[in-house]
Protein backbone atom coordinates (compact mmCIF):
# COMPACT_ATOMS: atom_id res chain seq x y z
CA UNK A 1 0.00 0.00 0.00
CA UNK A 2 1.52 3.56 -1.02
CA UNK A 3 2.07 6.14 1.91
CA UNK A 4 0.20 9.03 1.72
CA UNK A 5 0.70 12.40 3.57
CA UNK A 6 -1.65 13.48 6.51
CA UNK A 7 -0.54 16.40 7.74
CA UNK A 8 -2.44 18.35 10.03
CA UNK A 9 -1.47 21.80 11.20
CA UNK A 10 -2.16 21.80 14.59
CA UNK A 11 0.38 24.04 16.72
CA UNK A 12 -0.78 26.55 19.20
CA UNK A 13 1.05 29.95 18.38
CA UNK A 14 2.20 32.41 21.11
CA UNK A 15 1.28 35.01 18.93
CA UNK A 16 -0.03 38.65 20.27
CA UNK A 17 -3.45 39.01 18.90
CA UNK A 18 -6.87 37.25 19.79
CA UNK A 19 -8.42 34.85 17.45
CA UNK A 20 -11.60 35.69 15.89
CA UNK A 21 -14.99 34.85 17.22
CA UNK A 22 -15.65 31.53 15.96
CA UNK A 23 -18.69 30.27 17.66
CA UNK A 24 -19.30 26.38 16.18
CA UNK A 25 -16.85 23.76 17.11
CA UNK A 26 -14.63 24.75 19.70
CA UNK A 27 -14.41 23.16 23.28
CA UNK A 28 -18.09 23.36 24.75
CA UNK A 29 -20.29 23.86 21.38
CA UNK A 30 -23.39 21.93 21.03
CA UNK A 31 -22.12 19.96 17.65
CA UNK A 32 -25.51 18.83 16.95
CA UNK A 33 -26.68 22.28 16.42
CA UNK A 34 -23.28 23.39 14.41
CA UNK A 35 -23.77 20.53 11.95
CA UNK A 36 -27.89 21.65 12.09
CA UNK A 37 -26.49 25.27 11.36
CA UNK A 38 -24.09 23.92 8.38
CA UNK A 39 -26.80 21.80 7.23
CA UNK A 40 -28.65 25.44 6.51
CA UNK A 41 -25.57 27.03 4.59
CA UNK A 42 -25.27 27.42 1.23
CA UNK A 43 -21.69 29.02 0.32
CA UNK A 44 -21.54 31.38 -2.42
CA UNK A 45 -19.21 30.75 -5.42
CA UNK A 46 -17.08 33.71 -7.15
CA UNK A 47 -15.94 33.40 -11.23
CA UNK A 48 -12.14 34.04 -11.45
CA UNK A 49 -10.85 33.31 -8.21
CA UNK A 50 -8.45 30.45 -7.28
CA UNK A 51 -11.01 28.08 -6.17
CA UNK A 52 -8.85 27.01 -3.06
CA UNK A 53 -8.39 30.70 -1.22
CA UNK A 54 -11.83 31.34 -2.31
CA UNK A 55 -13.26 27.89 -0.58
CA UNK A 56 -10.65 28.32 2.18
CA UNK A 57 -12.44 32.03 2.65
CA UNK A 58 -15.89 31.01 2.86
CA UNK A 59 -15.58 28.06 5.48
CA UNK A 60 -13.27 30.47 7.75
CA UNK A 61 -16.44 33.19 6.91
CA UNK A 62 -18.85 30.44 7.99
CA UNK A 63 -17.11 29.57 10.88
CA UNK A 64 -16.95 33.18 12.33
CA UNK A 65 -13.20 34.46 11.26
CA UNK A 66 -12.93 38.38 9.90
CA UNK A 67 -11.62 37.45 6.27
CA UNK A 68 -11.13 38.28 2.86
CA UNK A 69 -10.26 36.33 0.04
CA UNK A 70 -7.83 38.43 -1.46
CA UNK A 71 -5.97 38.59 2.40
CA UNK A 72 -6.27 35.02 2.05
CA UNK A 73 -4.31 35.27 -1.31
CA UNK A 74 -2.10 37.37 -0.34
CA UNK A 75 -0.77 35.98 3.32
CA UNK A 76 -0.19 32.58 1.54
CA UNK A 77 1.69 33.45 -1.01
CA UNK A 78 -1.08 32.65 -3.48
CA UNK A 79 -1.21 35.87 -5.28
CA UNK A 80 2.76 35.96 -5.54
CA UNK A 81 3.54 33.00 -6.71
CA UNK A 82 4.33 31.91 -10.52
CA UNK A 83 4.39 28.24 -9.54
CA UNK A 84 5.77 25.55 -12.28
CA UNK A 85 8.22 22.42 -12.60
CA UNK A 86 12.03 22.42 -14.08
CA UNK A 87 12.97 19.32 -16.15
CA UNK A 88 9.62 18.45 -15.76
CA UNK A 89 8.13 14.71 -16.81
CA UNK A 90 4.56 15.67 -17.01
CA UNK A 91 4.34 15.69 -20.95
CA UNK A 92 1.84 14.77 -23.04
CA UNK A 93 3.15 14.30 -26.79
CA UNK A 94 6.44 15.16 -26.01
CA UNK A 95 5.63 18.63 -24.84
CA UNK A 96 5.23 20.34 -21.26
CA UNK A 97 1.90 20.41 -20.21
CA UNK A 98 2.10 23.73 -18.44
CA UNK A 99 -1.86 24.35 -18.48
CA UNK A 100 -1.58 21.49 -15.45
CA UNK A 101 0.90 23.73 -13.60
CA UNK A 102 -1.24 26.28 -11.87
CA UNK A 103 -4.16 23.04 -11.01
CA UNK A 104 -1.24 21.80 -8.31
CA UNK A 105 -2.45 23.11 -4.91
CA UNK A 106 1.56 24.26 -4.42
CA UNK A 107 1.41 27.43 -3.33
CA UNK A 108 -1.12 27.44 -0.67
CA UNK A 109 -0.26 23.75 1.05
CA UNK A 110 3.27 24.79 1.47
CA UNK A 111 2.19 27.93 3.26
CA UNK A 112 -0.78 26.54 5.52
CA UNK A 113 1.53 26.76 8.40
CA UNK A 114 1.67 30.42 8.31
CA UNK A 115 -2.12 31.20 7.30
CA UNK A 116 -3.03 29.22 10.19
CA UNK A 117 -1.10 31.94 11.99
CA UNK A 118 -2.37 34.20 10.08
CA UNK A 119 -6.13 33.20 10.26
CA UNK A 120 -5.80 32.42 13.93
CA UNK A 121 -7.57 28.30 13.26
CA UNK A 122 -5.38 25.16 12.80
CA UNK A 123 -5.94 24.24 9.29
CA UNK A 124 -5.39 20.33 8.09
CA UNK A 125 -4.61 19.17 4.72
CA UNK A 126 -4.42 15.74 3.40
CA UNK A 127 -2.29 15.53 0.25
CA UNK A 128 -0.98 12.67 -1.59
CA UNK A 129 2.78 12.01 -1.76
CA UNK A 130 4.60 12.39 -4.03
CA UNK A 131 7.07 10.40 -3.75
CA UNK A 132 4.62 7.24 -2.98
CA UNK A 133 3.15 7.55 -6.19
CA UNK A 134 -0.13 8.61 -4.56
CA UNK A 135 -1.85 9.74 -7.48
CA UNK A 136 -1.27 6.37 -9.09
CA UNK A 137 -3.16 4.79 -6.17
CA UNK A 138 -5.48 7.32 -6.43
CA UNK A 139 -6.52 6.90 -10.55
CA UNK A 140 -6.69 3.05 -10.05
CA UNK A 141 -9.41 3.28 -6.88
CA UNK A 142 -10.71 6.78 -5.97
CA UNK A 143 -13.38 5.45 -4.05
CA UNK A 144 -11.12 2.83 -2.56
CA UNK A 145 -8.36 6.16 -1.94
CA UNK A 146 -11.38 8.23 -0.81
CA UNK A 147 -12.77 6.33 1.88
CA UNK A 148 -9.52 5.23 3.78
CA UNK A 149 -7.69 8.66 3.80
CA UNK A 150 -10.11 11.59 3.16
CA UNK A 151 -13.51 10.24 4.38
CA UNK A 152 -12.62 9.66 8.03
CA UNK A 153 -11.61 13.60 8.36
CA UNK A 154 -14.42 15.08 6.44
CA UNK A 155 -17.08 12.76 8.56
CA UNK A 156 -14.94 13.75 11.57
CA UNK A 157 -14.83 17.66 10.20
CA UNK A 158 -18.61 17.87 9.27
CA UNK A 159 -20.04 15.67 12.51
CA UNK A 160 -18.48 19.14 14.62
CA UNK A 161 -20.28 21.27 12.41
CA UNK A 162 -17.45 22.71 10.13
CA UNK A 163 -17.34 22.40 6.52
CA UNK A 164 -13.98 21.78 4.45
CA UNK A 165 -12.68 21.91 0.84
CA UNK A 166 -11.75 19.24 -1.36
CA UNK A 167 -10.04 19.12 -4.65
CA UNK A 168 -11.32 17.44 -7.97
CA UNK A 169 -9.43 19.54 -10.91
CA UNK A 170 -10.99 22.86 -8.98
CA UNK A 171 -11.89 23.05 -5.60
CA UNK A 172 -15.99 21.82 -3.68
CA UNK A 173 -16.68 23.76 -0.61
CA UNK A 174 -17.90 20.21 1.66
CA UNK A 175 -21.04 20.90 3.48
CA UNK A 176 -22.38 17.31 3.51
CA UNK A 177 -21.95 13.76 2.65
CA UNK A 178 -24.09 10.74 2.16
CA UNK A 179 -24.47 7.57 0.46
CA UNK A 180 -24.19 8.42 -3.11
CA UNK A 181 -21.25 8.03 -5.55
CA UNK A 182 -19.39 10.22 -4.90
CA UNK A 183 -20.72 11.13 -1.26
CA UNK A 184 -19.86 14.38 -1.16
CA UNK A 185 -22.35 17.48 -1.15
CA UNK A 186 -22.05 20.99 -1.48
CA UNK A 187 -20.97 24.06 -3.73
CA UNK A 188 -18.00 25.00 -6.35
CA UNK A 189 -15.54 27.52 -4.76
CA UNK A 190 -16.16 29.35 -8.49
CA UNK A 191 -19.56 28.40 -9.54
CA UNK A 192 -21.62 30.66 -10.69
CA UNK A 193 -24.90 28.85 -9.10
CA UNK A 194 -25.97 29.28 -5.47
CA UNK A 195 -27.38 26.11 -4.70
CA UNK A 196 -26.61 22.93 -2.82
CA UNK A 197 -25.47 19.91 -5.82
CA UNK A 198 -23.34 16.77 -5.65
CA UNK A 199 -19.49 16.78 -6.07
CA UNK A 200 -20.46 14.49 -9.94
CA UNK A 201 -17.13 14.69 -11.35
CA UNK A 202 -15.41 12.60 -9.31
CA UNK A 203 -13.85 11.50 -6.01
CA UNK A 204 -11.95 14.02 -4.79
CA UNK A 205 -8.01 13.73 -3.79
CA UNK A 206 -6.81 16.45 -1.96
CA UNK A 207 -8.68 17.69 1.79
CA UNK A 208 -8.19 20.67 3.68
CA UNK A 209 -10.65 21.34 7.04
CA UNK A 210 -10.59 23.70 9.80
CA UNK A 211 -9.37 22.48 12.86
CA UNK A 212 -9.30 24.27 16.48
CA UNK A 213 -9.03 28.35 17.01
CA UNK A 214 -5.57 29.29 17.72
CA UNK A 215 -4.13 32.45 18.94
CA UNK A 216 -3.84 34.90 15.70
CA UNK A 217 -1.00 37.08 14.53
CA UNK A 218 -1.34 40.93 15.14
CA UNK A 219 -1.70 42.53 11.52
CA UNK A 220 2.01 44.75 11.10
CA UNK A 221 3.44 41.15 11.84
CA UNK A 222 1.72 39.23 9.15
CA UNK A 223 1.78 41.76 6.85
CA UNK A 224 5.84 41.92 6.91
CA UNK A 225 6.33 38.35 7.01
CA UNK A 226 3.85 37.96 3.74
CA UNK A 227 5.56 40.52 2.39
CA UNK A 228 9.10 39.27 2.86
CA UNK A 229 7.69 35.58 1.63
CA UNK A 230 6.61 37.21 -2.02
CA UNK A 231 10.11 38.70 -2.58
CA UNK A 232 11.22 34.97 -1.77
CA UNK A 233 9.03 33.32 -4.23
CA UNK A 234 10.02 35.40 -6.70
CA UNK A 235 13.67 35.20 -5.83
CA UNK A 236 13.04 30.93 -5.88
CA UNK A 237 14.17 31.47 -2.15
CA UNK A 238 11.29 29.05 -0.86
CA UNK A 239 11.05 25.40 -1.98
CA UNK A 240 14.67 23.81 -1.55
CA UNK A 241 16.76 22.47 -3.41
CA UNK A 242 16.10 25.38 -5.15
CA UNK A 243 18.53 27.54 -3.06
CA UNK A 244 21.88 26.08 -2.62
CA UNK A 245 21.48 26.00 1.31
CA UNK A 246 17.43 25.01 0.92
CA UNK A 247 15.29 27.24 1.94
CA UNK A 248 14.46 29.71 4.90
CA UNK A 249 11.15 28.52 5.42
CA UNK A 250 9.51 26.06 6.84
CA UNK A 251 6.98 24.40 4.15
CA UNK A 252 4.14 21.81 4.33
CA UNK A 253 4.99 18.80 1.63
CA UNK A 254 8.77 19.39 1.15
CA UNK A 255 8.47 16.92 -1.71
CA UNK A 256 7.63 20.04 -3.83
CA UNK A 257 10.92 21.26 -3.78
CA UNK A 258 12.32 18.18 -5.91
CA UNK A 259 11.00 19.33 -9.06
CA UNK A 260 8.46 22.69 -8.17
CA UNK A 261 9.97 26.30 -8.45
CA UNK A 262 8.19 29.85 -7.54
CA UNK A 263 9.08 32.37 -8.98
CA UNK A 264 11.93 33.27 -11.97
CA UNK A 265 12.59 30.01 -11.94
CA UNK A 266 9.24 28.85 -13.22
CA UNK A 267 9.02 32.12 -16.36
CA UNK A 268 12.37 30.31 -17.35
CA UNK A 269 10.96 26.96 -17.56
CA UNK A 270 7.38 28.53 -19.45
CA UNK A 271 10.17 30.19 -22.02
CA UNK A 272 12.04 26.36 -22.34
CA UNK A 273 8.77 25.01 -23.06
CA UNK A 274 7.99 27.68 -25.78
CA UNK A 275 11.38 27.27 -27.65
CA UNK A 276 10.43 23.53 -28.36
CA UNK A 277 10.09 23.57 -31.51
CA UNK A 278 9.34 20.01 -32.11
CA UNK A 279 7.19 19.58 -29.12
CA UNK A 280 4.64 22.82 -29.45
CA UNK A 281 1.69 21.78 -27.14
CA UNK A 282 -1.63 23.17 -26.96
CA UNK A 283 -2.37 26.72 -26.55
CA UNK A 284 -5.22 26.07 -23.86
CA UNK A 285 -2.31 24.93 -21.61
CA UNK A 286 -0.67 28.78 -22.20
CA UNK A 287 -4.32 30.00 -21.77
CA UNK A 288 -4.66 28.46 -18.48
CA UNK A 289 -1.23 30.03 -17.32
CA UNK A 290 -2.16 33.23 -18.39
CA UNK A 291 -5.50 32.24 -17.00
CA UNK A 292 -4.53 31.64 -13.50
CA UNK A 293 -1.29 33.81 -13.60
CA UNK A 294 -3.86 36.64 -14.08
CA UNK A 295 -6.05 35.94 -11.19
CA UNK A 296 -3.10 35.90 -8.54
CA UNK A 297 -1.58 39.42 -9.71
CA UNK A 298 -5.32 40.90 -9.57
CA UNK A 299 -5.20 39.71 -6.40
CA UNK A 300 -1.97 40.72 -5.37
CA UNK A 301 -2.85 44.35 -6.46
CA UNK A 302 -5.96 44.80 -3.79
CA UNK A 303 -4.06 42.74 -1.35
CA UNK A 304 -0.78 45.55 -1.53
CA UNK A 305 -3.41 48.45 -2.20
CA UNK A 306 -5.47 47.31 1.16
CA UNK A 307 -2.07 47.29 2.87
CA UNK A 308 -0.82 50.30 2.13
CA UNK A 309 -3.97 52.22 3.87
CA UNK A 310 -3.53 51.01 7.39
CA UNK A 311 0.65 51.87 7.04
CA UNK A 312 2.76 55.02 7.28
CA UNK A 313 3.65 57.02 3.89
CA UNK A 314 7.18 55.33 4.66
CA UNK A 315 5.35 52.34 3.89
CA UNK A 316 2.67 52.84 1.60
CA UNK A 317 4.96 54.46 -0.82
CA UNK A 318 6.82 51.02 -1.72
CA UNK A 319 3.20 48.97 -1.33
CA UNK A 320 1.60 50.71 -4.02
CA UNK A 321 5.03 51.22 -6.40
CA UNK A 322 4.58 47.36 -5.96
CA UNK A 323 1.21 46.85 -6.81
CA UNK A 324 1.49 49.39 -10.27
CA UNK A 325 4.08 47.24 -11.15
CA UNK A 326 1.32 44.03 -11.03
CA UNK A 327 -0.73 46.12 -12.56
CA UNK A 328 1.69 46.14 -15.91
CA UNK A 329 1.71 42.47 -15.34
CA UNK A 330 -2.16 42.14 -15.61
CA UNK A 331 -1.98 44.79 -18.72
CA UNK A 332 0.65 42.54 -19.82
CA UNK A 333 -0.95 39.31 -20.14
CA UNK A 334 -4.10 41.22 -21.30
CA UNK A 335 -2.81 41.88 -24.53
CA UNK A 336 -1.04 38.45 -26.09
CA UNK A 337 -2.50 36.45 -28.36
CA UNK A 338 -2.55 33.03 -27.46
CA UNK A 339 -4.98 31.44 -30.08
CA UNK A 340 -4.30 28.35 -31.56
CA UNK A 341 -2.31 29.60 -34.55
CA UNK A 342 -0.19 32.14 -32.71
CA UNK A 343 0.82 29.25 -30.09
CA UNK A 344 1.32 27.28 -33.49
CA UNK A 345 3.75 29.73 -34.79
CA UNK A 346 6.95 30.12 -33.86
CA UNK A 347 6.40 34.39 -34.07
CA UNK A 348 3.55 33.71 -31.59
CA UNK A 349 5.62 32.10 -29.52
CA UNK A 350 8.62 34.52 -29.71
CA UNK A 351 5.95 36.66 -28.65
CA UNK A 352 4.69 34.98 -25.57
CA UNK A 353 8.21 34.42 -24.38
CA UNK A 354 9.06 38.37 -25.01
CA UNK A 355 6.19 39.34 -22.81
CA UNK A 356 7.13 36.80 -19.59
CA UNK A 357 10.50 38.21 -20.01
CA UNK A 358 8.78 41.43 -19.43
CA UNK A 359 6.79 40.43 -16.13
CA UNK A 360 9.56 38.90 -15.03
CA UNK A 361 11.44 42.52 -15.28
CA UNK A 362 7.80 43.99 -13.26
CA UNK A 363 8.15 41.41 -10.99
CA UNK A 364 11.48 42.01 -9.75
CA UNK A 365 10.42 45.49 -9.43
CA UNK A 366 7.38 44.50 -7.56
CA UNK A 367 9.64 42.37 -5.25
CA UNK A 368 12.46 45.30 -4.08
CA UNK A 369 9.06 47.58 -3.46
CA UNK A 370 8.25 44.62 -1.52
CA UNK A 371 11.64 44.25 0.36
CA UNK A 372 11.32 48.01 0.84
CA UNK A 373 7.78 47.81 2.47
CA UNK A 374 8.92 45.22 4.91
CA UNK A 375 12.04 46.57 6.10
CA UNK A 376 10.39 49.87 6.60
CA UNK A 377 7.06 48.11 8.61
CA UNK A 378 10.60 46.96 10.92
Amino acid sequence: MARWILAFGMCVYGATAGTAAANEADAGVDNAAARARLAEWVPVGHADNNSCARGLAAVLEFLGHDVDYDTIMGDSGQAFIAQGEEDSTNLIDGAVDVGWWPLEPVGMTIRLDFLEKAVGRELRDVLPSHEAGGYVAYRDDPAAYYRKWLAPVVDDSLSRGMPGIAQHGTWFVVTDVDDGDPPVIGAWACGAEREIVRLTDGYPYNLLVPGDTTRQLDRTTADAEALRYAVALHRDEVLAPSTPDGSRYTVRHAEYGERWRTGVKTYAAWIEALEDAENLGQARWHRNVVYQLGINRRSAIRYLDAMSERHPESVATHLGAAARSYEAVVRALEGVDLSEDAIASAAGRGALAGVIEEIVELESQAAAEMESAAQALN
